[in-house]
């Protein structure tokens, strides 16, 4: 057997008994390409529907009137850069952790170390939310008020962050449910998953606008919708899924459970971070800027969905 150092080649062109046909390797490297771009198309198409929810309710939103337009466009803005920050960012731990328990030989006899990762998430993301973001967004209208926002839209602005409370936290549990089947091969099956809530989304946001009294505030409920929607995909998909390899068992004790928790914790908060260098610098300066004009403030968040 021939030795392997640090600086030997992942892909030979011929094997080692000499047999390997002309051009195997690059074949092989386009396989392999083909397989991560059908692996990430899911992945990017899924990320991209949300925003396009949030974008087409802001239009939806607008056609009431430029205040309107203005609370729902600072409302997702600010929603965006704080909980889906939370959200998207915490989530990628489960990328780094299951990846590993999958590649691990200890998988095979223990396929339930997936399942506490996810608990883990979900546990430490919840404290995040409940503990961080949710005061932010319940005292949110004091906070534009301290930065110079009229008190039309501050006021207005605050509302809409209290009705975007559940929506949030939804958020929160389908993306940890994103990840958790992404890193068992179903991407493309959270893909369809996500189009579907969006379609239901969509429809949800025109009617709870325009058809009900909720006006404004129909918005963050059809958010809440399609993120509930994907929850229930999501969930149906990994129940299904479970019929054949047993993942997830709940763990009841705390010394169990803890195991991993601030390996899981850190790796967490480094996603986080790493979101919030990206979306701040788009965000931070249209929230903090308090001569904006309601119009300037729309064009921001439509064009920061288009961007991510």
């Amino acid at each position: 057997m021939s030795q392997h150092d640090e600086i030997s080649p992942l892909l030979s062109h011929h094997r080692e008994d000499g047999n390997q046909p002309e051009g195997r390797a690059s074949n092989t490297i386009y396989r392999e390409v083909v397989d991560l771009f059908k692996a990430t198309v899911p992945i990017s198409a899924s990320f991209a529907l949300q925003n396009i929810v949030q974008a087409v309710s802001v239009i939806i939103v607008g056609r009431i009137g430029p205040r309107e337009l203005g609370i729902a466009s600072y409302g997702y803005m600010f929603a965006t850069c704080t909980g889906s920050m939370v959200a998207i960012g915490g989530a990628t731990a489960l990328d780094t952790l299951c990846g590993q328990a999958i590649s691990s030989p200890t998988f095979k006899v223990q396929p339930t170390i997936l399942g506490k990762h996810l608990q883990q998430s979900l546990f430490i993301l919840s404290l995040l939310f409940f503990i961080v973001i949710t005061p932010i967004w319940i005292f949110s209208s004091r906070l534009f008020l301290i930065l110079g926002q009229e008190s039309w839209l501050a006021e207005g602005t605050g509302q809409f962050l209290l009705w975007m409370l559940p929506a949030g936290y939804s958020q929160m549990i389908a993306e940890c449910l994103k990840k958790y089947a992404q890193v068992q091969g179903q991407s493309n099956a959270v893909g369809w998953a996500a189009l579907a809530a969006t379609v239901i989304g969509l429809g949800a946001n025109f009617v709870l606008v325009h058809a009900t009294g909720l006006k404004t505030q129909g918005a963050p409920v059809a958010f809440f919708i399609y993120q509930f929607v994907t929850i229930g995909f999501l969930s149906f998909l990994l129940l299904k899924q479970e019929r054949s390899v047993k993942t997830i068992r709940l763990v009841r004790q705390w010394g169990q459970f803890s195991n991993g928790l601030l390996t899981n914790a850190s790796l967490a908060i480094t996603g986080l971070l790493t979101i919030a260098t990206e979306w701040w610098s788009f965000e931070i300066l249209a929230i903090m800027a308090a001569n904006l004009s309601t119009n300037e403030i729309s064009a921001q968040s439509v064009l920061q969905s288009v961007i991510e």
